[in-house]
């Protein structure tokens, strides 16, 4: 199911806490916007795993999560931001309120 997604992982066996799904297409221009954000947090919290899913690709795990537009972002099993984009300082909040 997940043949066409990418898990970005750091060195070593690092276990993971949490796991972000950023649901995202090709040709969408706020999905491009969102990148470098969703990048750079997850970057910074070394206990997040960063899984990349194109919808277009993926459009079961998309149903799974019930993403109905993109940029979507999940964290663990609940998505949170449905077609919009967040700002690091959003983004940071949720996921250390996942970590603990």
């Amino acid at each position: 199911m997940l043949g066409n997604c990418r898990s970005l992982r750091r060195g070593g066996d690092m276990p993971y806490k949490v796991e972000l799904r950023f649901f995202k297409s090709r040709n969408c221009p706020k999905c491009r916007e969102a990148e470098p954000i969703v990048r750079k947090v997850v970057d910074e919290l070394k206990e997040v795993k960063l899984i990349e899913i194109y919808v277009e690709d993926e459009p079961e795990e998309a149903l799974m999560y019930q993403v109905t537009s993109v940029p979507s972002i999940a964290i663990d099993e609940e998505t949170i931001w449905f077609g919009e984009v967040p700002s690091e300082t959003e983004l940071r909040e949720k996921l250390l309120e996942a970590l603990k």
